[in-house]
């Protein structure tokens, strides 16, 4: 009986330092990570700010992901980013081809929405989201003549 408590009691003790080792391990894992993630918003210290905004200067930065309001977009040269998800859509369709035309080169945008985020959008911004055919198309309406459309 006593042994069997004792194996039992070491079985136990095995478990646990295996779930703290590996508790350990994801800690660190994560840890690892956080340097491929940033946030930047109005209320970011400075500090960040300036890490973050010198990051997205260099062409082959480690950070691989920021989380951004739009006061990211303003006055930062951002170098090689054309990806982007957006929580709700820009104001205006202006506000939408400054963010991803930043570089000249082909950009995405997913902009995930619904009917409440889209209250406070122009027109223009409005009807590019209820758009049925070529959304490029229908951005690029605001900017170009209709001959030039047709060449699109």
């Amino acid at each position: 009986m006593y042994r069997e408590i004792k194996n039992m009691r070491e079985r136990e003790r095995n478990n646990f330092d295996t779930h703290q080792e590996q508790t350990t391990n994801k800690k660190l894992e994560i840890n690892e990570c956080t340097k491929f993630v940033d946030m930047f918003h109005s209320e970011t210290p400075d500090q960040n700010k300036e890490v973050i905004g010198s990051a997205l200067r260099v062409k082959h930065s480690e950070k691989r992901v920021i989380l951004a309001t739009s006061a990211l977009g303003m006055g930062i040269d951002v170098v090689d980013c054309n990806s982007f998800v957006l929580y709700g859509p820009l104001r205006t369709v202006v506000d939408l081809v400054q963010l991803v035309g930043r570089d000249g080169g082909q950009s995405i945008a997913l902009a995930l929405h619904n009917s409440h985020n889209i209250r406070n959008v122009d027109k223009d911004m409005k009807k590019l989201i209820s758009c049925k055919t070529c959304r490029r198309t229908e951005l690029m309406v605001n900017f170009r003549s209709e001959t030039d459309l047709l060449e699109l």
